[in-house]
């Protein structure tokens, strides 16, 4: 348990700068500034825990379930793994600065020539987690017999406001302001790519995973596996393998990424040589490319990233024992989900009176993406059961939803039961978001004999309520044996408002002067924003081996 405020900040500045006089910064030169990251994670509670049960035989139980009751607040099993958090602190974390930058220029000359630049896979992120937990219970991995119940129960309740701040800066910037006749870059490669910006604030986030081998399984009772939920506070369930999870936040949970860059830019005046005069450029006869870079903004109330049960395996004779995985997610109205995220990734060449922006060579700016995603409730449910005779239970597999779907009654030998309740507002949003080619002269040309591309990019706002994946798989043997049932409950309730927008994005290729023999693609670039109160993918397989 954690009362007092949690907070991580971090800055960072990685640069090159050369500013010279006559002699050319960076000739027939290779200069990368690459991998560089800037973290700043902040975490409340984090925790691991691990139970592994092994040996030739197992025998532990007595032909009863494991069992849940949340009234009296017990669990019952041969072998138990129980996880609880509670968070009542704010927990926060800022990238104040993240800088990755060369900064060039020449008073009398050209300032890249000959010369290859790369700025590649730098990371800037922001991680903000009230309640971080991974629970594994392994029985029987090594096992020929194996008869013992197990149980995972995790239980996470966040009330402190959790916030993730990201921003940074990527870029080379050269200038060329004076000299015979200027150049800015000549027969180089400039080449941004691969950066990421991010941003994550979670209130509970957990991973849970139960596996059950051996070559002959039996654990648990007779009876279905089953699990109740009539009223609020009274839920009960029992399997021969049981997992539960239980999320509660009410508390704001914001991921906010708007202060982003990636860049090459650079500007060129006009050469003073009034006898020979050349035509300068700001790129001339290079590539110049920004590509794979990503800016994102991730906020979830509650997040559980792999909730699982597996039962048996390849090698496994007879699995005659139930799984149930019982999830629980509540985000109230105090909840509130914000995710907003930008950035401006732009190619820019000036050309002053008669200098051309781009001669001879092309610029890129491709496949960069923007994602604001703010979530309120999301799971993934897996329960899978493997042998060559899968029998466990009697009878068919019953559910109901009784008053709404936070309330419902599962039997099954195999299921997965999911419940998720959202009241809060959730809100995804990107606000003036560019990736731009911006090549601009006086009297001279923005594109000669060059090329301009700006393809397959995208700025995307997505919110959602709750999310649910429930996957139940039983691989057996055809027969009359293998009568195992399964079956899925899955119940949402969103009640909050769920909101996302992109406002003000800019993609294209803009320019002040003429083009001369050029070509000038925009393409392939998407602008979305999609908004979903409750998203639930529910598979039962039933395979032969």
């Amino acid at each position: 348990v954690v009362a007092d405020g949690v907070s991580a900040v971090v800055n960072q500045d990685v640069s090159v700068a050369l500013a010279n006089t006559g002699t050319v910064p960076v000739q027939t030169s290779s200069l990368s500034l690459d991998g560089n990251s800037t973290t700043a994670l902040a975490r409340s509670n984090v925790m691991t825990n691990t139970l592994i049960v092994d040996g030739g035989n197992i025998a532990a139980g007595a032909g009863t379930d494991a069992s849940f009751d949340e009234l009296t607040v017990t669990v019952d099993a041969a072998f138990v793994l129980g996880s609880e958090q509670s968070n009542g602190a704010a927990v926060s974390a800022t990238t104040s600065q993240s800088r990755v930058e060369l900064d060039l220029s020449n008073t009398d000359g050209d300032v890249i020539n000959g010369a290859t630049v790369s700025l590649a896979n730098n990371l800037s992120s922001a991680t903000a987690l009230a309640n971080n937990v991974t629970n594994s219970v392994d029985v029987g991995a090594n096992s020929a017999n194996v008869d013992g119940s197990a149980a995972l129960l995790n239980s996470q309740a966040n009330g402190g406001v959790v916030t993730a701040t990201g921003g940074s800066a990527v870029s080379v910037a050269f200038d060329a302001t004076g000299g015979l006749d200027p150049n800015g870059i000549v027969s180089s490669s400039v080449a941004v790519s691969g950066n990421a910006s991010a941003s994550n604030a979670v209130g509970n986030q957990a991973q849970n995973t139960l596996t059950a081998a051996g070559t002959n399984i039996a654990s648990g009772g007779v009876a279905l596996a089953s699990v109740s939920s009539l009223t609020d506070g009274e839920v009960t369930a029992d399997a021969g393998n049981l997992l539960v999870s239980d999320q509660v936040n009410s508390a704001a949970i914001s991921s906010i990424n708007n202060a982003n860059s990636v860049s090459i830019g650079g500007s060129v005046v006009e050469g003073t040589d009034t006898i020979n005069p050349l035509v300068g450029a700001v790129a001339s006869g290079s590539t110049l490319s920004l590509t794979d870079n990503t800016t994102e903004a991730r906020a979830s109330a509650n997040i559980v990233l792999n909730s699982s049960i597996s039962l048996g395996g390849a090698s496994t004779t007879s699995a005659d024992a139930t799984g149930m995985i019982a999830n629980f997610q509540n985000n109230d109205a105090t909840g509130a989900v914000t995710a907003q995220a930008s950035t401006n990734t732009a190619i820019t060449l000036n050309g002053a009176d008669t200098v051309d922006a781009m001669n001879s060579g092309s610029a890129m700016v491709e496949n960069n993406t923007t994602l604001a995603l703010a979530r309120g409730n999301v799971v993934e449910n897996v329960l899978t059961a493997d042998g060559t005779n899968v029998t466990a239970g009697g009878g068919s597999a019953t559910l109901s939803a009784i008053a709404s779907p936070g309330d419902g009654v599962l039997n099954a030998s195999f299921g997965v039961f999911n419940e998720q309740v959202q009241a809060a507002a959730i809100n995804a949003s990107s606000t003036n978001a560019t990736y731009a080619i911006n090549a601009t002269s006086g009297s001279g040309d923005a594109l000669n004999s060059g090329s301009a591309v700006v393809a397959g990019n995208s700025v995307n706002a997505t919110a959602f309520g709750n999310i649910a994946t429930n996957r139940v798989t039983l691989a057996s043997l055809n027969g009359v044996g293998n009568d195992a049932s399964a079956a899925v409950f899955n119940g949402q309730l969103n009640s909050g408002s769920v909101s996302s927008s992109v406002v003000g994005a800019t993609i294209g290729t803009f320019g002040t002067g003429g083009f001369d023999t050029a070509s000038v693609g925009v393409s392939g670039n998407t602008i979305s924003a999609s908004a979903v109160g409750n998203f639930a993918n529910s598979t039962i397989t039933r395979a032969t081996r």
